[in-house]
């Protein structure tokens, strides 16, 4: 009795770091089937990987998908679970797999946004991590809560 909110806080973080995982894992496929089809499409004599703008993107994408895992990571570790580490987690994991998926589409083409390519599935995934499990301007608010608090700004 009395510690509902507690009890509360504890489960939205844990479901924000399951969120964020997803996320990752998203984003991770959408990166391996957009590297996939640099390999594969062949232009100007050889694979569209070859040209350093192409090289650049799954460069930040590769880069973006490691720092949302190393987050997501210490989140979902972090004892006891944090309500504010999570919802950064969850925040950052979710737009770079939203980021990642457009960028997969984008290397793809207009393939990419073809029920074949696969990337616009992706892409439909990865905004409903934004959504589900508190969305991410609610997890903004989660994640200011503790330097409001600190202010003396919120009860």
């Amino acid at each position: 009795e009395g510690a509902g909110r507690q009890l509360l806080a504890t489960l939205s973080a844990s479901g924000r770091c399951q969120a964020a995982a997803i996320a990752v894992g998203i984003a991770r496929g959408a990166f391996e089937l957009g590297r996939q089809h640099t390999l594969n499409r062949v232009q100007g004599g050889g694979p569209i990987m070859q040209h350093q703008m192409v090289q650049h993107m799954l460069a930040d994408m590769a880069t973006q998908i490691e720092a949302a895992r190393l987050l997501t990571h210490k989140a979902a570790t972090a004892s006891p679970l944090n309500a504010s580490l999570s919802s950064m987690a969850k925040v950052f994991a979710s737009d770079t797999a939203v980021k990642v998926a457009t960028d997969a589409v984008q290397l793809m083409g207009a393939f990419g946004t073809t029920l074949k390519s696969g990337a616009e599935k992706y892409f439909r995934d990865a905004k409903m991590t934004q959504i589900f499990q508190g969305t991410n301007e609610l997890c903004r608010l989660a994640i200011m809560h503790p330097t409001l608090q600190e202010a003396g700004l919120t009860p």
